[in-house]
């Protein structure tokens, strides 16, 4: 019996690869990121610093107030200068409320911040979230000297806290 020299039947090896090998990936990975970065818009650092401040000083005057209300004291949010408040743990005391110690939170606002008026105004919370003083509804206005943007922070005799727009 004899067999023919080169007949070979269902062995044939296909020499055609399909796909990328992983550094023509990472080639075209580095071009995309690179064409990406160029193509993204520049900002300056600091234009989301006004947005920052408000949602922050927001944010601890209701955390105060949520404090004076779970814990059954008074908080006092005082606005030291224009570039810095804190928050104050109140204890009773001889009928009424001084503060129990050092801030439980002293902030500083970003450099280009500030508030506009209201320095030296201090914000009181009872034991039932309710504004002592001021009795009527105060609007506190933070400034962005490098933009010349403001944002505002409404706060009502209810204890409610409102961030707002620029005017």
């Amino acid at each position: 019996m004899a067999v023919a020299p080169h007949a070979t039947v269902g062995c044939e090896q296909s020499k055609t690869r399909r796909g990328f090998s992983l550094i023509e990936l990472v080639v075209v990975i580095g071009i995309l990121s690179a064409m990406a970065a160029v193509a993204m818009p520049r900002r300056e650092p600091g234009v989301f610093a006004l947005r920052t401040a408000q949602s922050t000083f927001v944010a601890d005057i209701r955390t105060a107030r949520a404090r004076a209300i779970s814990r059954a004291v008074h908080f006092r949010v005082e606005i030291s200068d224009a570039q810095s408040y804190e928050v104050l743990e109140m204890m009773e005391a001889g009928g009424g409320w001084t503060q129990a110690g050092g801030p439980e939170v002293s902030r500083t606002l970003p450099p280009s911040v500030s508030f506009s008026g209201g320095i030296g105004d201090g914000y009181e919370f009872n034991t039932r979230g309710l504004l002592v003083e001021p009795t009527t509804a105060t609007t506190l206005t933070l400034v962005d000297s490098t933009t010349g943007n403001v944002r505002t922070v409404d706060i009502w005799p209810s204890g409610q806290v409102v961030p707002g727009e620029g005017l």
